[in-house]
């Protein structure tokens, strides 16, 4: 899902997209709240001609209240 998210959106907007997956569902005990994740930084694919973006690293975020 961090694949397809960096290459769909523009890089300044990753800031502002949060969303969830099972792993991180898993390692919050299924815990909504506590399992939101956020991409943060990027890095180039491994065919330079395509212009892929990879996830550099993502992390773990906890749901403000109204979520």
């Amino acid at each position: 899902m961090s694949t397809i998210i960096c290459n769909v959106f523009p890089e300044d907007m990753l800031e502002h997209i949060y969303y969830t997956a099972e792993g991180s569902l898993k390692s919050a005990n299924y815990n909504i709240m506590q399992s939101l994740v956020r991409v943060t930084s990027l890095k180039q694919g491994p065919d330079a001609s395509a212009e892929m973006k990879l996830p550099g690293s993502v992390s773990s975020q906890l749901a403000y209240s109204f979520f």
